[in-house]
């Protein structure tokens, strides 16, 4: 990656995440960078190509971060209250802006974006349910139903409207959903555990 395409990736997640990218004009960022609108057309020949980059790159650098939660020590509920505290952290850098933007005006990249998390989702959460029945900590109802629930559940509720309607921020959309689902799948092993941890990280 050369060092304008980075400076300029850099500068317009920045903006972008924070304001959204809909009244953020070339103009703009050319003159923020002290960047010819030249050198940023060769770089991504559209607005579109650049938001695309940013969503996607941001969406895999912190699932990557949340594979190695879940890869590493503790037992399945101790990963899941530390996915649920990065989750916490990755939505304090992305607003309902932009969201909505990407939503509204850029739809074919939101479809995208929902199918790649929904992809990782599914994966993380397969791990995870499987160990915590494994260690008798989840209710041992059909895997595949509890992994669907939750992906699906997660899913619809981390949407602009949703967040909107009720005035929560993002992470606090995920933490309630999750905490409503794993306190109804938990063993009473696993609700006495869940506690422990959600104090320790305040969920």
């Amino acid at each position: 990656m050369t060092a304008s395409k980075t400076k300029l990736l850099s500068k317009a997640r920045e903006r972008f995440l924070i304001e959204g990218f809909y009244k953020i004009s070339m103009d703009e960022l050319s003159s923020d960078l002290k960047m010819s609108k030249k050198t940023i057309y060769s770089i991504f020949p559209s607005k579109n190509e650049l938001v695309r980059e940013i969503a996607l790159n941001f969406m895999n650098s912190n699932f990557q971060m949340l594979e190695k939660i879940v890869s590493g020590k503790g037992n399945a509920i101790e990963k899941l209250t530390r996915i649920m505290s990065h989750f916490a952290l990755i939505s304090s850098q992305i607003s309902t802006n932009f969201l909505k933007d990407l939503q509204t005006h850029m739809e074919e990249v939101w479809i995208e974006v929902e199918s790649f998390r929904s992809v990782k989702l599914n994966d993380l959460m397969t791990k995870i349910i499987l160990q915590g029945q494994k260690e008798k900590l989840f209710k041992l109802y059909p895997p595949e139903l509890l992994i669907l629930l939750f992906v699906r559940s997660i899913s619809a509720m981390v949407t602009p409207a949703t967040i909107i309607k009720f005035g929560y921020s993002l992470d606090k959309i995920v933490q309630l959903t999750v905490d409503v689902l794993l306190n109804g799948i938990a063993t009473e092993k696993g609700a006495k555990v869940f506690n422990i941890h959600k104090e320790s990280v305040k969920l």
